[in-house]
């Protein structure tokens, strides 16, 4: 596994440009990543139901594969 950080932009529409950088961020997220045996083309994300969790966040591109739980919040 290797380690991605999930960046939140506040900024919407900005296909093409330069990060702008930290002063746009609304949360920088730690998430587990690592090499999966399929391929995937085009970028998916995607929410998957889990029993132990409400929903689990993919990312996937190419070989990689990226996911983060996601918990509800009372």
């Amino acid at each position: 596994m290797e380690a991605w950080t999930l960046i939140l932009n506040r900024s919407t529409g900005q296909w093409g440009m330069p990060y702008p950088g930290k002063s746009r961020d609304l949360a920088r997220i730690d998430i587990d990543s690592g090499l999966q045996r399929k391929t995937v083309d085009p970028f998916t994300i995607a929410f998957e139901s889990q029993s132990d969790n409400p929903a689990t966040l993919s990312l996937e591109w190419e070989g990689w594969r990226a996911v983060l739980g996601v918990v509800k919040q009372h």
